[in-house]
């Protein structure tokens, strides 16, 4: 039944003819009524019926001019009709009631389209306060909200609706003059109320300021929409009069967030489980996820590893090798070694080490991932006597893809790179520090084209950058520049 239907519990008298319902001035109700431009009334709601003492099949078809005298003059009804579907009108009148009683009420009249699409105004009008005296006050279109969001709409500071967007029926599906009238918190979910109501109540008490809360608003069709609202409070801004609520549909967004929580969950149970151990550290070297096998590589506590730096793990050689890979930070480098690594109470283990960097949405270096996997049974390797550096047996890690250093160079490890480049750049300090990553490189082993494709740069490149080194320090090759580095480095 249409709140234009008669109502249960209504009276006719012996003739058949419905009586005229006393007029009541209770200052909680809300009358609404619609009309066309020209006047005619098309709706009129119980809290009209009420307010004005008129029963509603008296008023519909007729002219709202002939029913009551408000003082809205045509003209003001045409301002509304040039401005189009969403325009808004607020106005402080004096309206006579049917016992002839004068009251001020507060109208907000806006255009919005009716059940078969037709614009009409909708009048939300409450009686003010009987201290409020005056003739007709009129305020334009509220400035700085036309098409602000997706939808809006204005409340009373009992959170009676006295106006929505023009958008209300494209993403709600009411019609304007189901929900005028109503309370808003009777749309919300019944679980979201409390947010709602905190950025109501610091929206009342802070006028002027936005307080935003994401709440789910019920649809017409009973589904629940993702809805964000930013509350304002103009109560004091004559212009407005209301609390001014900027609506924006954040459904799709929520199911994104939704999917995305998902899918990291499906990943995290993955790595959980995963025969290889994975270790994610951020730009600071905090843990950032790290798995029992992991763990087990180590020989160390998971618990241990998330809640260490990387500097509080430097007793551990692949710890070392991670926390190098983190400082070094070139755009691009990755890591990929073998080698034998100590396991406290287990002996050495072979592992096959993958390190890459990781970087923000913005490029910016986020930290490292490392995925480690044991190759003990297809090396054939034991145990033996631990490396001053590693820990490990003599026998030294080397990049996949690349000899192995010859016997008396000066073997690169894992674990002493940071060594090396501390001795380098405390014996060098006249050299760039793209200088310093080549001269590096060289002492740990590197040939110019492993360089080259670590540095992500040409050969040329590379002999250039070392040729301005010699001339720096004054060598003539290689050999002679690793013979002079050698004794800082070993010491």
């Amino acid at each position: 039944m249409s709140s234009n239907d008669a109502i249960p519990g209504e009276r006719r008298t012996a003739a058949g003819r419905e009586p005229a319902p006393e007029a009541r001035v209770d200052h909680g109700l809300t009358a609404v009524v619609a009309t066309t431009f020209s006047g005619v009334v098309t709706y009129w709601s119980d809290g009209a019926q009420r307010l004005y003492g008129l029963p509603r099949r008296g008023a519909l078809g007729q002219n709202i001019a002939s029913l009551i005298d408000w003082h809205i003059a045509p003209d003001d009804l045409a301002h509304l009709a040039q401005i189009g579907e969403g325009g808004v009108r607020v106005f402080r009148h004096p309206v006579r009631l049917a016992d002839g009683k004068h009251v001020h009420f507060k109208s907000t009249a806006s255009v919005a389209a009716g059940p078969d699409g037709a614009l009409e105004i909708i009048f939300a009008s409450s009686p003010l306060p009987a201290s409020t005296g005056g003739g007709v006050e009129r305020a334009g279109a509220p400035s700085g909200l036309e098409a602000v969001a997706e939808m809006r709409f204005f409340c009373d500071e009992t959170m009676k609706i006295e106006y929505v967007g023009a958008s209300l029926t494209a993403i709600f599906g009411y019609l304007p003059r189901d929900v005028i009238g109503l309370r808003a918190p009777e749309f919300i979910f019944e679980d979201d109320l409390a947010a709602w109501m905190g950025a109501w109540n610091a929206a009342i008490s802070d006028p002027g300021q936005s307080h935003v809360a994401q709440v789910r608003v019920r649809h017409s069709n009973g589904q629940w929409l993702w809805i964000e609202e930013s509350i304002v409070s103009k109560l004091d801004d004559p212009e407005v009069a209301s609390v001014v609520v900027n609506a924006r549909n954040v459904s799709d967004l929520r199911r994104t967030e939704d999917v995305l929580a998902a899918a990291e969950q499906t990943l995290l149970s993955v790595l959980e489980t995963s025969v290889e151990g994975v270790w994610i550290v951020d730009a600071y070297g905090t843990t950032i996820f790290a798995n029992e096998r992991l763990a087990e590589f180590l020989g160390i506590s998971r618990n241990r590893i998330l809640q260490s730096r990387l500097e509080q793990l430097d007793d551990i050689a692949l710890c070392r090798m991670v926390r190098e890979q983190n400082v070094i930070r070139l755009p691009g480098a990755r890591e990929q070694l073998e080698g034998p690594f100590a396991v406290p109470g287990e002996g050495t283990r072979w592992l096959r080490v993958a390190m890459a960097p990781r970087y923000d949405h913005l490029g910016a270096f986020a930290g490292s991932i490392v995925m480690c996997s044991e190759v003990t049974e297809q090396r054939g390797v034991g145990t033996g006597p631990l490396s001053r550096l590693l820990g490990a047996a003599p026998t030294v890690p080397v990049p996949l893809g690349q000899v192995p250093p010859r016997a008396g160079s000066l073997a690169p490890q894992l674990g002493d790179e940071q060594q090396v480049r501390s001795a380098v750049a405390r014996s060098l300090t006249m050299i760039s520090p793209r200088e310093l990553e080549v001269v590096v490189r060289l002492v740990m082993g590197d040939r110019v084209p492993a360089i080259a494709e670590r540095l992500f740069v040409s050969q040329s490149t590379v002999r250039n950058q070392l040729s301005s080194v010699f001339r720096k320090v004054g060598v003539k090759s290689q050999q002679d520049l690793i013979a002079l580095l050698r004794g800082d480095i070993e010491e």
